[in-house]
C-alpha cells in the first residue's frame, strides 16, 4: 500500500473529489448527493485532461499530476484566500496584486518541476545499490504526504456527513407557526377564480420612486387604477433580498433561524429556496384543488422552475461560488467584456440570458391567460425586472453590451434603473391587458415587487430598499380589507381572507434590514 501511495499520483483525481465533499459537508441539507456526483466528475475530467496534457510536456506523471494540482488547488480555493486576506486588510487581497502574484507562483512551479533533475530529480531517485535497471521514482515523499493527506480529509469529510445524516442540523431558517392551529375554514360557496401572482423584481413604490429619485410613476399608476387595480400605496417588503422576501409572502409569515443574527449567508439564502418549494400558499390552494404553474427562478414542490438562474446560490453553486471564475466574475466581470470577440460572447450569452428569460415567462403567462380549464390555477410568474441588467433606456433603445454590463458592476448610479422602468410598464401593460381579455375579467391579479431600489448610494438611507408596488385587481373590485401600510408577509393573508372566507390574524408589519455575509 505504501508503495502505490508513494508511486501513483492518486492526488490529482482526490483533490477534486475532497473539494466537492467538503462544499457538499459544508451546506450539507441543501444540495443533492446526485448534483455533487455530477460536479465532481466534471472536475475529475478536467483534471484528468489538463494532467494529460500536461505528460505530453513533462514526459513524467508524477509531475504533470503536480502542475495539475497547483493548477486546481489554486482556482478551487482561490476565494478563500481572496476573502482571508480582504477580511484581515491585507493588502495583498487586490486583484491588481494578488492575479500576477498567482500567476508568478504557476509560472515558477512549471519551470522548477522541468528543471527538477531528469525523470525525478535528486528526491527519491532510486540509483546505486538500488538497482541502475529499476524504473525511477519522482517525488516520491511528496507524492506519498499528497495522497495520504487528502485520503484522510476525505475519510473525516465522509464520517462527518454520516454524523450529520444521523444527528440532522436543526438550526435551519425556518417560519413561524402563526397559522391556525385548527386548520382553514372551509368555504364552498366561494369561488376559486385563477390567480396570477406577477413579480418584478427590484420594483420600488412610486411613494420611494418620487422622494429619493425624483422619479414621477404616476402615469402608470392611474393606468392601474383605471384598469380596476388597487395601489397598496405605502407597501414594503419583509426583507431586502428576494429568496427572504418571497420566503416571507409565500409563507405569509416571519423568517427565523438566521445563523448570525442580521448576517445572513449561502446556507441562509440557499434555505430560503427549500422554505419556497415548499410554501403555505400553495398548500393552502392545494387544499382547494388549485393547479400550480410555476414560471418563477424558484423550485416549487412538484413544479420545478423552468430556468437555471446563474446567480442563485442554489444546488452546487453553493460549492462553486467561492472558486477563482466565480469570485473574479463577481468582482470584476464587467471587465471580461472587453476581451477579444470570441471569449466576451460567451459572457455576453451570460448577460442576456434574464433578457430572454424575461421574454420566455411573458409569451407562457400570457399563453395560460388564453388556456382556460376546469380546474383553477395558481401562475407565479416571476420577472427579473426592473432589476439590473438594465437591457433598455428610457426612450427603449436596447443599450451596447459593454453599457450593459458595466452598469451591472458598478452600482450607485439610479438613472440605468430608473430608465428601464418604462420599458418594465410598457410590459406589464401589455401582459395585464391579454390576461383581462383572455379571462374575461375573471382572474385575480397581483402585479408586485418583492422589495424597492437597492441603490448603494451613500448616505441614501436604507428605508426606500423596502418600499415596493404592490397593486392587486380582483373581480369584484372590493378591496376594503387592504390598507395602505401592509407588507408582503400579509399580502396572501388578506387576499384569502377576501376570496375564501379565512379568518388569517394580520402580523404586524414590519421591515428587517439583512447583512450579506456571503
Amino acid at each position: 500500500m505504501k508503495r502505490s501511495l508513494s508511486h501513483i499520483p492518486y492526488f490529482v483525481l482526490l483533490l477534486p473529489v475532497f473539494f466537492v465533499l467538503h462544499g457538499y459537508l459544508e451546506n450539507f441539507g441543501w444540495i443533492e448527493p446526485g448534483a455533487c456526483a455530477l460536479l465532481a466528475g466534471e472536475y475529475i475530467g478536467a483534471a484528468a485532461l489538463c494532467c494529460g496534457v500536461a505528460y505530453l510536456y513533462y514526459r513524467d506523471l508524477v509531475k504533470a499530476a503536480m502542475m495539475t494540482v497547483c493548477l486546481f488547488a489554486i482556482y478551487f480555493f482561490f476565494g478563500a484566500v481572496h476573502d482571508f486576506l480582504y477580511n484581515h486588510s491585507i493588502f495583498l487581497h487586490r486583484y491588481a496584486i494578488l492575479l500576477p502574484l498567482l500567476a508568478g507562483l504557476l509560472i515558477f512551479v512549471f519551470v522548477a518541476l522541468k528543471r527538477a533533475g531528469g525523470a525525478g530529480g535528486t528526491e527519491g531517485t532510486e540509483r546505486g545499490a538500488r538497482g541502475a535497471g529499476r524504473a525511477r521514482q519522482t517525488f516520491p515523499r511528496i507524492t506519498l504526504f499528497l495522497n495520504t493527506l487528502l485520503i484522510l480529509y476525505i475519510l473525516t469529510d465522509g464520517a462527518r456527513i454520516v454524523w450529520k445524516a444521523i444527528h440532522p442540523d436543526p438550526d435551519k431558517l425556518s417560519v413561524y407557526n402563526l397559522l391556525p392551529a385548527a386548520g382553514y375554514r372551509t368555504c364552498d360557496t366561494c369561488a376559486n377564480p385563477d390567480i396570477y401572482f406577477l413579480l418584478f423584481d427590484e420594483y420600488a413604490s412610486s411613494a420611494a420612486l418620487k422622494q429619493v429619485y425624483g422619479y414621477d410613476n404616476s402615469a402608470f399608476d392611474r393606468w392601474l387604477e383605471g384598469n380596476g387595480f388597487h395601489i397598496v400605496t405605502g407597501s414594503r417588503g419583509n426583507y431586502n433580498y428576494t429568496p427572504f422576501c418571497m420566503a416571507s409572502i409565500l409563507n405569509m409569515s416571519y423568517l427565523h433561524g438566521f445563523r448570525t443574527g442580521a448576517g445572513v449567508d449561502v446556507r441562509d439564502f440557499a434555505s430560503c429556496n427549500t422554505l419556497i418549494r415548499h410554501n403555505e400558499v400553495l398548500r393552502y390552494l392545494g387544499s382547494r384543488g388549485y393547479e400550480v404553474v410555476n414560471l418563477s427562478i424558484f423550485d416549487l414542490a412538484g413544479n420545478p422552475s423552468p430556468f437555471n438562474q446563474f446567480l442563485l446560490p442554489v444546488k452546487t453553486n453553493l460549492i462553486t461560488e467561492r472558486t477563482l471564475f466565480y469570485s473574479v466574475y463577481r468582482d470584476l466581470g464587467w471587465h471580461l467584456y472587453t476581451l477579444p470577440a470570441p471569449i466576451s460572447k460567451v459572457f455576453g450569452n451570460i448577460t442576456y440570458k434574464s433578457l430572454k428569460d424575461n421574454n420566455a415567462i411573458l409569451e407562457q403567462t400570457e399563453e395560460a391567460g388564453m388556456h382556460k380549464g376546469s380546474t383553477p390555477r395558481f401562475i407565479y410568474s416571476h420577472f427579473e425586472m426592473p432589476h439590473s441588467p438594465f437591457y433598455y433606456d428610457a426612450q427603449g433603445h436596447s443599450k451596447p453590451e459593454q453599457q450593459l454590463v458595466k452598469e451591472m458592476f458598478q452600482t450607485g448610479d439610479p438613472k440605468p434603473y430608473l430608465g428601464y422602468l418604462p420599458y418594465t410598464n410598457r410590459k406589464i401593460m401589455e401582459l395585464v391587458t391579454s390576461i383581462r381579455r383572455h379571462t374575461h375579467d375573471s382572474a385575480v391579479i397581483i402585479v408586485m415587487g418583492d422589495h424597492g431600489f437597492r441603490d448603494n448610494i451613500p448616505d441614501s438611507g436604507y428605508a426606500h430598499h423596502f418600499q415596493n408596488l404592490n397593486a392587486v385587481f380582483i373581480p369584484d373590485r372590493d378591496y376594503h380589507l387592504f390598507y395602505d401600510s401592509m407588507t408582503g408577509v400579509n399580502q396572501f393573508r388578506v387576499l384569502f381572507n377576501k376570496l375564501f372566507g379565512q379568518n388569517f390574524r394580520l402580523l404586524s408589519d414590519s421591515t428587517i434590514t439583512l447583512r450579506d455575509n456571503r
